[in-house]
C-alpha cells in the first residue's frame, strides 16, 4: 500500500466534508440521497430524504409559500416650521400689503432661514375687516387685512404668504401671493427713568393721604426735567411749520404752538421720536390751498393731504355720519396726528383745524395744548412701528393719560397746568364729536378699580363709552405715577410693555411694586382727584409749588 502524505489526507477530508453540499445542488424527486430525514430546499421546493425499498431517495418535495417582500412605507414630507428662540414676546403683525377675501383665502407668515422660507405657526390669527382698510387702492377693495400673533426673534426676515383670493403684486409659480420681505426690528431698549425730583417725598405708603400735593410734585419734577434735558438733542430742529392765510388771520398767536411743542420735545427728549415733524394749521376755507402748499414742503406729503381730506370730508367716499368730520367747528379747535405708512417714524405731522371765533375763548388755549397731546401720541405710535395696532399691549388709561398729562405739564406756569387738566369724566354721544358728562360726580375706589380692569381688555377698552373715561381717569393716574416715579417713568413702563413684558413685571421694575399691588392705591387716589375736580376750589385746593 502506498503511503499518503499528511497534506493529501487533509485534501481528501475536505472533499469528504463537502460532498453533502454537492448532493444538495442535485436534489430532485427520486434522486439518491445519503441520510434519511435530511431536508434540502431547491428552487423554493423542500425535499426530504426518505427510504424507498432498500434505497434512500428524495421525495416529491413540497412547494414552499414565498414570503412577500416588505413594501417600504412611503416617506412623509414633513413641513418645516420656524421656531423662535424667544417664546415669551408675542409679535402682532398685520399684512398691510394685500387685500384678501377671508372666506376664500388663507394667510400665513414665513421666515427666511438659509434661503428657505419656513412657515410660522400662529398663536392667534384673523382678519381686520374695516372700510377702506386696503392700503393699496389699485389692488382692489376687499377691505380685509390678515393679522397674526406669533413668536419671532428680533432681526429675522419675514413675509406674508397667501393662498386663495388675494390682491397683491407678487406671486410665485403656483399662483400664490406673497408680500415684500421685511425685517423685524430690534426692540427699542426701554429707558431707565430719572428719579423724581423736587423734594415732595410722595410714596406708595403715603400718597392716599397726600392727594393735595400730587399736582405740585408732578409739575415740579417736569420743570426740573426740562432744565435737565435742555441740552439733549431732540426733534425740535426738524420741525417744519405751515400756517394757512385764514388760520393766521383768525388766530395771530399760533406761534405759541411752536413754543409748547419745543417744551414737549425737551421733556421727552430721551424717548425715540421721528426726526421729521410737521405742524400744519389750516381752516375749512383753506383746505384745498393747504393741500397744494404741502406738496412743496415735503415730497412725501400725501399722508398729510389725506388727513386734511378726512378732517373736512374732501375725500371721494367720506364715511357716512363719521364723528370725525369737521365741516363746521362751532368755536372749537380740533387736532389730528398723522404719519407715513408703513414706516410710521419716517415723517409725522400735527394738523390743527382753526375755528373762526375760537381764538377769543378757550379754543386757542385748547388747540395749542392739543398739539402737544397729539405729538405724544406720535411718540407712542413710533415706539411700535409697522403695525395697525400701536397700543396692543397698552391699557387705555395709559394711551390717553400719557397724552393728557403731557399736554398740561408743558404749560408755561402751574395755573395753566391746572387749567388744562380734563378731570371731568364723560361719555361720548352717538355723534362722537360732542360729549355728555356722567351723572356721577362722586367716584369710589371700586369704580376706578373696575375701570382699570376694563381698560386692560382690548374689547372693553375700545368701547366708545369706556374709552372716553381714559382722558380723565387716565390723566389722574399718570399724574399720580409721575409724582412717585418722575416724568419719564410712564414711558419707561410703556416701552417695557411694548417689548412684551407683563404689566406686573414691568410695573415692578419701574415703580418698585407690582401693578396688582399698586392698582387699589391708585384707584383710591384717582377717585379722590376726580370727585374733587367738581368742587368750587378745584383749581385752588392743591399745594402751590
Amino acid at each position: 500500500m502506498r503511503k499518503i502524505s499528511a497534506v493529501t489526507s487533509l485534501i481528501l477530508l475536505a472533499s469528504t466534508l463537502m460532498l453533502p453540499q454537492a448532493g444538495a445542488a442535485n436534489a430532485k424527486s427520486g434522486a439518491t440521497c445519503t441520510k434519511a430525514g435530511a431536508v434540502l430546499t431547491v428552487a423554493n421546493v423542500k425535499f426530504t430524504c426518505i427510504k424507498s425499498g432498500s434505497k434512500l431517495v428524495w421525495d416529491k418535495g413540497v412547494a414552499l409559500v414565498k414570503s412577500p417582500t416588505p413594501t417600504p412605507s412611503p416617506t412623509i414630507q414633513k413641513t418645516s416650521y420656524y421656531v423662535a428662540k424667544d417664546q415669551k414676546v408675542v409679535r402682532h403683525l398685520v399684512a398691510n400689503e394685500g387685500c384678501a377675501n377671508p372666506l376664500t383665502s388663507k394667510a400665513q407668515i414665513q421666515v427666511r432661514v438659509s434661503n428657505k422660507w419656513l412657515t410660522v405657526k400662529a398663536i392667534n390669527s384673523g382678519w381686520y375687516v374695516k372700510p377702506n382698510a386696503c392700503p393699496v387702492a389699485e389692488l382692489g377693495k376687499k377691505n380685509s387685512l390678515a393679522w397674526a400673533d406669533v413668536y419671532l426673534d428680533p432681526g429675522v426676515t419675514f413675509r406674508w404668504y397667501f393662498k386663495g383670493e388675494v390682491n397683491i403684486r407678487l406671486h410665485d409659480n403656483l399662483g400664490n401671493g406673497y408680500s415684500e420681505s421685511d425685517s423685524l426690528p430690534v426692540p427699542i431698549p426701554a429707558i431707565t427713568a430719572h428719579p423724581v425730583e423736587g423734594g415732595y417725598g410722595i410714596t406708595w405708603q403715603n400718597i392716599t393721604q397726600r392727594v393735595n400735593d400730587i399736582s405740585a410734585a408732578s409739575w415740579t419734577d417736569a420743570q426740573l426735567s426740562l432744565i435737565r434735558n435742555k441740552d439733549l438733542p431732540n426733534v425740535g430742529k426738524g420741525l417744519k411749520t405751515y400756517i394757512s392765510t385764514n388760520a393766521a388771520k383768525f388766530d395771530n398767536k399760533l406761534d405759541e404752538v411752536t413754543a409748547i411743542l419745543n417744551r414737549t420735545f425737551t421733556l421727552f427728549a430721551r424717548i425715540p421720536a421721528s426726526p421729521k415733524i410737521f405742524f400744519v394749521a389750516t381752516t375749512y376755507e383753506d383746505a384745498l390751498s393747504t393741500k397744494e402748499a404741502l406738496k412743496g414742503i415735503y415730497s412725501n406729503s400725501q399722508f398729510m393731504r389725506n388727513s386734511i381730506d378726512s378732517i373736512y370730508a374732501l375725500d371721494q367716499n367720506p364715511l357716512a355720519g363719521s364723528p370725525f368730520v369737521y365741516k363746521g367747528c362751532g368755536g372749537s379747535y380740533y387736532g389730528r396726528n398723522t404719519f407715513t405708512w408703513p414706516n410710521t417714524i419716517e415723517a409725522q405731522a400735527l394738523i390743527l383745524g382753526v375755528c373762526p371765533g375760537g381764538a377769543k375763548g378757550d379754543g386757542h388755549f385748547e388747540g395749542v395744548q392739543g398739539m402737544s397731546h397729539e405729538y405724544i401720541h406720535l411718540i407712542q405710535i413710533g415706539l411700535r412701528p409697522k403695525t395697525l395696532d400701536s397700543f396692543e399691549n397698552i391699557p387705555c388709561w395709559m394711551v390717553e393719560g400719557e397724552a393728557e398729562w403731557g399736554q398740561t405739564v408743558v404749560a408755561t406756569d402751574f395755573t395753566n397746568y391746572l387749567r388744562g387738566q380734563h378731570l371731568h369724566p364723560y361719555l361720548l354721544t352717538s355723534a362722537g364729536r360732542d360729549f355728555q358728562q356722567t351723572t356721577a360726580r362722586e367716584w369710589t375706589a371700586q369704580e376706578v378699580q373696575s375701570y382699570f380692569v376694563n381698560a386692560a381688555d382690548t374689547l372693553k377698552c375700545h368701547d366708545v363709552n369706556q374709552y372716553a373715561y381714559s382722558y380723565s381717569l387716565g390723566a389722574a393716574t399718570v399724574e399720580a405715577l409721575a409724582s412717585i416715579g418722575g416724568s419719564e417713568s410712564i414711558f419707561a413702563l410703556h416701552m417695557r410693555l411694548n417689548a412684551g413684558e407683563t404689566m406686573n413685571n414691568a410695573f415692578k421694575t419701574v415703580y418698585g411694586i407690582t401693578w396688582d399691588a399698586a392698582a387699589p392705591i391708585l384707584a383710591e387716589v384717582v377717585a379722590k382727584k376726580i370727585t374733587k375736580s367738581w368742587d368750587k376750589d378745584a383749581l385752588t385746593y392743591q399745594t402751590r409749588p
